[in-house]
This record gives C-alpha cells, sequence and structure tokens, in this order.
C-alpha cells in the first residue's frame, strides 16, 4: 500500500511536470509567434510609410505636370488668338490694298 501510495505520487508528480512542460512550452511557441507577429506588423508599417511618401511625390508630380498643361493650354490659346488677330489684320490690310488699287 504504501508502494501504491509511493508510485501514485510519482505518477502525479511526472503528469504535473510534464503538464508544466508543456505550458511553457506553449507560451514559448506564443511569445514566438507574438514577436513574429510584431516583427510583420512593424515591416508592414514600414512599407506603408514608403508606399504612402511615393504616393505623396506621384501627387505632386501630378499637379506639377497639370499646372505645366494649363500653362501650355494659355500660351497655345493666346498663341491662336493672337494668330487670328494677326489673319484679322492681314486681311484688312489686303482689302485696303485693293480698295487703293481700285479708286
Amino acid at each position: 500500500s504504501t508502494f501504491q501510495n509511493s508510485f501514485a505520487m510519482d505518477s502525479a508528480r511526472e503528469i504535473a511536470s510534464m503538464q508544466a512542460a508543456a505550458i511553457a512550452q506553449k507560451i514559448r511557441d506564443l511569445k514566438t509567434d507574438k514577436e513574429t507577429a510584431l516583427s510583420r506588423a512593424n515591416a508592414a508599417e514600414e512599407r506603408l510609410r514608403e508606399v504612402m511618401e511615393r504616393m505623396e511625390r506621384m501627387e505632386e508630380d501630378l499637379r506639377e505636370t497639370q499646372r505645366k498643361i494649363g500653362e501650355n493650354n494659355m500660351r497655345t490659346e493666346w498663341a491662336n488668338r493672337l494668330a487670328a488677330l494677326n489673319r484679322r489684320k492681314d486681311t484688312k490690310k489686303e482689302r485696303k490694298k485693293k480698295c487703293n488699287k481700285s479708286s
């Protein structure tokens, strides 16, 4: 009976020790998973920061390009107006010459 009690106690201690070891391993695994997740999150945040910086530069480039297009359109508009005025002026000169020749 003492032997059985001793054996039962040893078995209970062994089971408790195995359970404690399993719990300790699970805690280590969870810590490793947490560190991996934090590392991935930090890497993702860095990639996001880089993408946001690239996007801001692209938006600035786009605004600059739109400004240049606007300036170019304005120059084209003024060039077209000037050309139209010059054509009218030339047409008036031609009419004036014709009128002077016929008189």
